[in-house]
């Protein structure tokens, strides 16, 4: 995996506060080149997608990825599709159905 030249923590300074990022935010066709694009650059860690973890393939496919990867699943998106907040009550109350 290339260097990217940039360090998100240094060790010699105690503890660091440690990046991630949201998967759907990174470019890549694969979950795998998404985790190789966040090493490069420079983040420890990724937030799975609920959406993506349920697809069929979905778990097995980040399961592998991950196993070959420095970076570190730090969250799980909730996985619905929900507008809690839109302008519009309807949308609102579909969310509690």
């Amino acid at each position: 995996m290339p260097d990217s030249g940039f360090q998100v923590h240094d060790d010699s300074v105690g503890d660091a506060m440690k990046l991630a990022c949201q998967e759907g935010l990174v470019p890549g066709k694969t979950f795998a080149e998404k985790l190789e694009k966040l090493a490069v650059y420079g983040f420890e860690g990724v937030e799975l997608s609920g959406v993506g973890l349920l697809a069929p393939g979905g778990f097995e496919e980040r399961r592998e990825a991950l196993k070959g990867s420095s970076v570190r699943a730090s969250s799980i998106c909730g996985g619905f599709a929900c507008e809690m907040l839109h302008p519009e009550p309807k949308n609102r109350t579909a969310c509690l159905d």
